[in-house]
């Protein structure tokens, strides 16, 4: 089952990271997409799954 994600740490603001989930979104239409989550290190975790 392939998997995809990513991981932005220390990006300013928010809106960075919305803008590479849109984005990803778009790339990676037709897989699930998991709840975010905050790392240890402060940075954000977000997993896209083919089912």
């Amino acid at each position: 089952m392939p998997e995809f994600g990513y991981k932005i740490s220390e990006m300013a603001g928010a809106e960075r990271f919305f803008e590479a989930e849109r984005l990803l979104d778009i790339s990676l239409e037709g897989f699930e997409k998991s709840n975010a989550e905050f790392e240890a290190d402060g940075s954000r975790r977000q997993e896209y799954i083919k089912a």
